[in-house]
């Protein structure tokens, strides 16, 4: 039986929202992270999101599925708990900061943004500037 998720994701003043399902051991390894704040109503944890501290999260959770927001770099978990392909941040920053400017929904940029991690991880994190129109319409 898979088991849900650990979701990781943006939030305010420099903070990520981390969703755990709930087990003893979860909470004891999230309550090693520094400057960590539980919040009962929205049922989530923030960490600061200061450099390195996505790493370390997913180091926290080896061989555990863990879901992280494009717009963090849109690292995902193996199945040996050893994070995949780290994609390019720049092009997932760029596509935010485009759609925020059109005033696209929260909900389309996430979805533009899992279309975008999903195209470059199936070219092996190779930047698209560098493809050819055969490579683009291989996807």
């Amino acid at each position: 039986m898979l088991s849900e998720p650990i979701r990781i994701r943006p939030g305010e003043a420099g903070r990520l929202i981390v969703h755990l399902p709930y087990s003893p051991d979860h909470v004891a390894k999230i309550k090693t992270v520094a400057g960590r704040r539980w919040h009962p109503k929205e049922r989530h944890w923030t960490v600061p999101g200061s450099e390195g501290t996505l790493g370390t999260l997913l180091s926290l959770f080896p061989g555990e599925p863990v879901d992280v927001d494009p717009a963090l770099g849109a690292v995902k978990a193996c199945a040996d708990g050893k994070p995949s392909l780290a994609l390019p941040v720049p092009v997932l920053v760029e596509l935010r900061a485009a759609l925020q400017a059109r005033h696209y929904s929260r909900r389309t940029e996430q979805t533009y943004g899992h279309w975008v991690t999903r195209f470059l991880r199936f070219h092996h994190g190779r930047p698209p500037a560098e493809m050819a129109k055969p490579d683009i319409n291989g996807f």
